[in-house]
């Protein structure tokens, strides 16, 4: 899971409390976490011609201007351990909920900027994420192409049988389920290794 934050006492709750004027944080290292600020303000019907963009090279580095009033926006994920000290910080964190199910419209105009991604509701993380909607990524291993089919297959299908004896070990682990390589093959640009086909 993945978010968009702001201080917890800015008011920005949604979407459509983002407006033309505000300072957004745009990390810079890859075009995924820009293309999905620019998703949001889709959602939020804001021109990107009408924000400040502040240029950071990581979420941590987000958090901080984020803390110390240098943006009013900023892209990120709950799990992140710098994302709970944010949190703790005096003016607290809020996420910023995209309610696909409510909005379904501004949903749809966030897939147009950002459609490898889905939407769900946070099982885990910072306390104050717990519950809210907000950007769904399937986690995936990566490798090279022309690592061995067979090896990958089987890695696959020992993680699908023993899906119950590791996915407490970490967060993110709960969600390495055969349906989420699935749903990552539909909407993600990395290609499936021919070894997770099988």
């Amino acid at each position: 899971y993945w978010f968009f934050c702001a201080l917890g006492d800015s008011g920005i709750k949604t979407p459509n409390d983002v407006k033309p004027g505000m300072k957004l944080l745009i990390v810079t290292i890859a075009e995924e976490p820009q293309y999905s600020m620019l998703a949001l303000l889709g959602w939020a019907q804001v021109d990107p011609e009408d924000v400040t963009w502040i240029p950071t090279a990581s979420t941590n580095d987000a958090g901080r201007r984020l803390m110390d009033g240098k943006c009013d926006a900023a892209l990120g994920y709950n799990t992140s351990s710098f994302w709970f000290e944010v949190e703790a910080s005096p003016h607290g964190l809020t996420w910023i909920e995209l309610d696909y199910e409510n909005d379904p419209e501004g949903a749809e105009r966030f897939l147009r900027w950002f459609p490898y991604t889905g939407f769900g509701v946070a099982p885990t993380g910072c306390p104050t994420s717990i519950g809210v909607p907000m950007g769904k990524s399937p986690c995936g291993w990566i490798t090279r192409v022309e690592t061995d089919p067979e090896l990958i297959y089987r890695l696959v299908k020992w993680s699908n049988e023993n899906y119950d004896r590791f996915k407490d070990g970490h967060p993110w682990a709960a969600d390495m389920t055969i349906d989420n390589l699935v749903e990552l093959a539909q909407i993600h640009y990395e290609p499936i290794h021919d070894g997770s086909v099988r």
